[in-house]
């Protein structure tokens, strides 16, 4: 009976020291865990920005006439429209590059005497694409030299502009690490999270066209993001 009773007594002192020691261990996990996760984190802003030369254009053009009949006026804008047309496709643009984009027709009206009809205006707008700018000043002198006057604009574009923006994203990361690295004065960080900052990039880049002036072709890509680290 009393080797019974001593045999318990030992299995509950060994249940109450094992009950102690597993509530130590898991109190010991519980404090390291909560360090760790109060560390101090930074959250900080990176940028890249390249400009480029544009590769390619489209060119838009007006070609207006009035004349007090309206069919002469319409087939004075049309001549001059096939004309331009035969132009650029003798340096070199095809056909399917050339597009109408608008035909329009009105009467103009002279108002200091009344309401009174002094001609039909027949007007034409047409774009077409460049797509070798090495070319650009040559298209011009041969849309000038078939009788075009107005230009009304060109938009440059950027054809792997995707391409560029994702390098400037990765060099917007590497930008913000850097800069992470000095306001912390550390040699290494940890990056918990990336994000991509709200921005706007173009492949195109819009030009009002004058004849006198050279243009400017340089598109600027950019690209923002936030990193938090530790």
């Amino acid at each position: 009976m009393k080797k019974t009773k001593s045999l318990f007594l030992i299995l509950m002192l060994i249940c109450v020291i094992s009950i102690l020691f597993l509530t130590n261990f898991n109190t010991q996990i519980s404090a390291d865990a909560v360090n760790i996760a109060g560390e101090p984190t930074l959250e900080i802003v990176g940028k890249s920005t390249q400009k480029i030369e544009a590769d390619s254009a489209e060119i838009f053009v007006r070609i207006e006439n009035v004349d007090m009949s309206l069919d002469v006026s319409k087939e004075k804008t049309m001549s001059q429209f096939d004309s331009a047309k035969n132009s650029l496709i003798a340096n070199g643009i095809s056909s399917e590059q050339i597009k109408i984009t608008s035909f329009t027709t009105n009467p103009s009206y002279d108002y200091s005497s009344g309401k009174t009809i002094v001609g039909y205006y027949a007007i034409l707008t047409f774009s077409y694409e460049l797509d070798n700018l090495s070319t650009f000043t040559n298209n011009i002198d041969s849309l000038i030299s078939s009788g075009i006057t107005e230009i009304n604009y060109v938009n440059f574009k950027l054809s792997n502009a995707e391409e560029v923006y994702q390098q400037n994203l990765n060099l917007a990361v590497e930008n913000a690490i850097q800069n992470a690295k000095k306001l912390l004065e550390k040699d290494e960080i940890t990056v918990l999270e990336i994000e991509e900052e709200s921005s706007y990039y173009s492949p195109i880049l819009y030009r009002n066209f004058s004849i006198e002036e050279n243009m400017d072709n340089t598109i600027e890509i950019c690209a923002s993001v936030k990193i938090k680290c530790k």
